[in-house]
C-alpha cells in the first residue's frame, strides 16, 4: 500500500503538466465542458481554465499538488479539488460554500487535438462585387493613337516569324480558327509539333548550367532516354507499364464501335489521341456517361475496350506528370546566364515581387485553357473577416486564413435568381460566396492564388498562357491590396476594366518571356497564334484590343513601372480618363485630344453578398445570422 501511494504521488508530481479536457458531468450544457492547461513547478500548479461559459481562458491561482491530491481554481471562481486516479485522470468535487459541490473530471487531451469549449464564431463583412456599368468606355485619344500605330498589322508577321523559327507550319484562314486549338492540344499536325518540341527540349537541356537541374529535366522529359513531351506521350508510357504489349491502335476498334473514331485507316494520327483525351475529360466530368460508353465498348470489342480502360488510367497518372513539367519551366533556373534564371525569377523581377510561384492545378476544360482564381491578400482579409470570440482567433491560428476561406464557401445560404436589393439608381443582385464561386471561372474570395490549367494543353505551348494568367494574379493582388474600404459599409471590390486587365496581361507576359522566346521560339507561338486568331474573328476582343491599347501606351510612356501604375488607375476608372489625363500621355497624344470616346458592351451587374455570422465545427459552418448592408 505504501509503495502504491508513493507511485501515485510520483505520478501526480510528474505528469500533471499539459492539456486536459475537463467536464462537470452533472450538467449537460456545453458551458460546463472546457480545456484545462496546467504548468507545474514543484508542488505549485499554474495555467488556465477555459469553460464554455467563459469568453476566453482565465488564469488559475494557488494551484497545489500534495501527494495525489490536487487543487486549483480561477481567480474569484470556484475551487476544483480532487485526486489523481490510478488511470492517470483527475477527478473530484468543486468546493462551494455550505457543502460539497458537483463532481468534475479531467482526462488527457493531446496538443494536436482540436477542441474548443465554445465554438469559434466569425462575422464576414458584406461585400459588393462586379462592375456597375455594362458599357466600357475607351477614351478617344487612346483609341486613335492605337489606330495610328496600327499594331494589329504587326500581329501576323510576328506569328509567322515565331512559327517558322520553331519549325511549325503557319496556320491561316479557317484552319487558324478550327485547328489552332487542336494543335495546342497536341492532336493536329502532331508529328510536326512533337519534332519541334524535341528540338526545343534538346536545346533547353544543352543550355542548363546546373547538373541537378539537368537531372530533374531528364527525369521529367527524358526518362530511360526516350523523350516524352506531353500528356499523350506520358499516358501511353504509363499504360504500357501496366500492359507492356499495348499499342495505341489497339484502342481504335472500341472507340470506333461507339462512334468516337472514324473507321477508315487514313485518319490523322492525332485523331486517336483526341478521342482518348475527350473520353478522359468525360470520365472526369460525367462518370455515368463515360461508364455507359465503356460498357458498350466492352460488349462489342472487349479486348479493345480493355486497352481503352488501361489508357484512361495512363491519362489519369499523366496529369500529375503534367503539373511537374509546368512547375519545372516556372521554377527551375534553366535559362543560361549569369546567373541562370527561371521564368519565376523573371516574373518577380518585373513586378518587384518576392512571393513564390502561384499554385498550378489541373482542370479538365476539354480545350486548351488556363484561368486564374484570385486569392485574398492579407490586408483585404483583415478588412473582411472579424473573429467574434477567443475560440475564433484560436481556430484561425490553427487553420490559417486560407482554411477559413475554404469554410466560407461551404456556408449554406442561397437567395435565388430573383433576389435583389433595390437602391436609387441601381439594383444589386443578392449572392452568396458559394454561388459566386460557382458562376465565375475566376472564383470569389479564394483561399489562395491558383492557375487552373487543362493538362491537355501542350506543355511548351502552355507556358505562355500560364505566365499570362500569373500577370492577372499579380495585377489583381495590387488592386485588392490598395483598397481602403470604409468600415461602416460593405467592402466594395473593384470592377476591373477587362480591356485594361487583359491588355496588361498580354503585354506584360510577352515582355517577361522575351528572353526565353528569343532562344526558344516555340514557347511564344501559342500566344501569338491566339491573338492572330482572335483578331481575325473578333478584333474588339479584350485580348486583342487590350493588347494594342497597352502597347500604344507603352510607346508613349517607355517606363514599364509607370505604365503599370497608369493601368492600375485605368482598371478602376469608370469614366476612362485616368490614362489620358496623365501629362506625359496627354503630350504624346496631343493631336488626338479631340477624338470621341468609344463605348463597347461588356455586360455586368453588381452583386451584394450580405454580412454573414456563423460558427465553425469540424470545419463546417453553421449560419447564425445574415444582415443586408447596403452600400453608401
Amino acid at each position: 500500500m505504501l509503495a502504491a501511494a508513493v507511485a501515485s504521488a510520483g505520478t501526480a508530481q510528474g505528469q500533471l503538466a499539459g492539456r486536459w479536457l475537463v467536464s462537470i458531468p452533472g450538467f449537460s450544457s456545453t458551458a460546463f465542458r472546457g480545456e484545462l492547461r496546467l504548468r507545474q513547478s514543484g508542488a505549485a500548479l499554474a495555467g488556465t481554465l477555459w469553460l464554455g461559459s467563459s469568453e476566453r481562458p482565465v488564469p488559475i491561482i494557488d494551484g497545489t499538488i500534495r501527494g495525489d491530491s490536487v487543487e486549483f481554481g480561477p481567480a474569484g471562481g470556484p475551487r476544483f479539488a480532487g485526486l489523481v486516479t490510478p488511470s492517470g485522470d483527475l477527478g473530484g468535487r468543486i468546493r462551494v460554500e455550505g457543502g460539497g459541490g458537483p463532481q468534475w473530471i479531467a482526462t488527457r487531451l493531446s496538443e494536436d487535438a482540436e477542441y474548443y469549449p465554445s465554438l469559434p464564431e466569425f462575422t464576414v463583412r458584406a461585400v459588393v462585387t462586379g462592375r456597375r456599368d455594362s458599357l466600357i468606355r475607351i477614351p478617344g485619344p487612346w483609341l486613335a493613337a492605337t489606330a495610328a500605330v496600327a499594331i494589329a498589322d504587326s500581329l501576323l508577321p510576328a506569328y509567322r516569324r515565331a512559327a517558322a523559327a520553331a519549325g511549325l507550319p503557319v496556320l491561316t484562314g479557317e484552319s487558324l480558327t478550327t485547328n489552332a486549338p487542336l494543335r495546342a492540344l497536341g492532336v493536329f499536325q502532331r508529328a510536326e509539333l512533337v519534332q519541334a518540341a524535341v528540338r526545343t527540349l534538346e536545346a533547353i537541356r544543352a543550355g542548363i548550367p546546373q547538373s541537378s537541374v539537368r537531372a530533374r529535366f531528364d527525369r521529367i522529359f527524358r526518362p530511360r532516354g526516350a523523350w516524352q513531351v506531353d500528356l499523350h506521350d506520358v499516358a501511353l508510357a504509363r499504360a504500357r507499364a501496366a500492359l507492356p504489349s499495348l499499342s495505341l491502335e489497339t484502342a481504335a476498334p472500341a472507340l470506333a464501335a461507339v462512334g468516337w473514331l472514324p473507321r477508315d485507316t487514313t485518319r490523322d494520327p492525332g485523331t486517336l489521341d483526341l478521342a482518348l483525351y475527350r473520353l478522359f475529360v468525360l470520365q472526369n466530368t460525367d462518370s455515368a456517361a463515360a461508364g455507359a460508353l465503356l460498357a458498350r465498348m466492352a460488349t462489342v470489342e472487349p479486348v479493345s475496350a480493355h486497352a481503352v480502360r488501361v489508357l484512361l488510367g495512363g491519362y489519369e497518372s499523366a496529369a500529375g506528370w503534367y503539373l511537374e513539367a509546368i512547375r519545372f519551366f516556372l521554377d527551375e533556373p534553366w535559362l543560361a546566364g549569369r546567373p541562370a534564371r527561371s521564368i519565376g525569377d523573371a516574373v518577380r523581377a518585373a513586378w518587384g515581387d518576392s512571393g513564390g510561384t502561384p499554385a498550378v492545378e489541373t482542370r479538365l476544360f476539354g480545350y486548351p485553357q488556363a484561368v486564374p482564381r484570385y486569392g485574398v491578400p492579407d490586408t483585404l482579409f483583415e478588412q473582411l473577416v472579424h473573429p467574434d470570440n477567443w475560440a475564433a482567433g484560436e481556430w484561425l491560428r490553427r487553420h490559417g486564413r486560407g482554411g477559413f476561406l475554404e469554410v466560407l464557401h461551404r456556408v449554406a445560404v442561397e437567395y435565388g435568381p430573383a433576389a435583389a436589393l433595390e437602391l436609387p439608381g441601381e439594383t444589386l443582385r443578392m449572392a452568396s460566396p458559394r454561388g459566386l464561386t460557382g458562376e465565375d471561372g475566376n472564383g470569389f474570395l479564394e483561399a489562395r492564388d491558383v492557375i487552373a490549367l487543362d493538362p491537355g494543353y501542350f506543355p511548351l505551348l502552355a507556358v505562355g498562357a500560364v505566365v499570362h494568367e500569373w500577370q492577372h494574379l499579380l495585377f489583381q493582388r495590387r488592386l485588392l491590396t490598395a483598397l481602403d474600404p470604409d468600415g461602416a459599409g460593405p467592402a466594395v471590390l473593384p470592377g476591373v476594366n477587362p480591356f485594361v486587365a487583359e491588355g496588361l496581361a498580354e503585354w506584360r507576359a510577352e515582355r517577361i518571356l522575351a528572353p526565353f522566346t528569343a532562344r526558344f521560339p516555340l514557347l511564344g507561338v501559342a500566344e501569338l497564334e491566339k491573338r492572330v486568331r482572335l483578331a481575325r474573328s473578333r478584333p474588339d476582343d479584350q485580348h486583342v484590343l487590350g493588347y494594342e491599347l497597352v502597347r500604344t501606351l507603352n510607346a508613349a510612356v517607355p517606363d514599364d513601372a509607370l505604365v503599370v501604375t497608369l493601368l492600375e488607375r485605368a482598371a478602376l476608372d469608370q469614366a476612362g480618363r485616368a490614362v489620358v489625363s496623365d501629362p506625359a500621355v496627354g503630350q504624346a497624344w496631343a493631336r488626338f485630344r479631340r477624338e470621341p470616346d468609344r463605348t463597347i458592351a461588356a455586360p455586368s451587374r453588381r452583386a451584394l453578398v450580405p454580412e454573414l455570422t456563423f460558427t465553425i465545427e469540424d470545419e463546417y459552418p453553421d449560419l447564425i445570422r445574415t444582415r443586408i448592408v447596403p452600400p453608401r
